[in-house]
């Protein structure tokens, strides 16, 4: 399952994120996986959850970050979440290329049961159609 939590940049989405990983992690019972491009948030998150600074990765593109994921679900089989904050930059993509990485995320969620919470920043009028399914919020 893949759920998106979109809105323009300084409208806080991120804190949103936060709120979301702290609901679930009383529900969770896998492994849970916070991705962002910094440490900023280290204390803002339970010792349960790992935290990944993806700059220390170098991800050049959409395509190295679905590997960088598949390696991380690769590499955990009790893994249930995977929070990403800013998905849009993680991947190195413009919003309209959101379509084709949503879509593999969910393929992915499905055949080995992880759940995808992530960030974007972006308003509902620039999410395709077949996006939209996977809006959980908008702010």
């Amino acid at each position: 399952m893949v759920q998106l939590i979109i809105g323009a940049k300084g409208k806080g989405k991120t804190t949103y994120l936060l709120d979301v990983v702290s609901n679930n992690l009383d529900k969770s019972t896998g492994n849970c996986v916070y991705i962002d491009n910094s440490q900023k948030h280290m204390y803002d998150l339970s010792n349960k959850i790992r935290l990944i600074n993806s700059s220390e990765y170098s991800l050049k593109n959409k395509y190295e970050f679905m590997g960088f994921i598949c390696g991380i679900a690769s590499a955990d089989n009790d893994l249930e979440y995977i929070y990403i904050d800013n998905l849009c930059v993680q991947a190195s993509m413009a919003v309209d290329e959101l379509e084709g990485i949503v879509l593999r995320m969910d393929e992915i969620g499905k055949l080995f049961d992880i759940n995808f919470v992530a960030t974007v920043s972006a308003t509902e009028d620039q999410i395709t159609e077949t996006v939209k399914p996977f809006l959980f919020k908008s702010l």
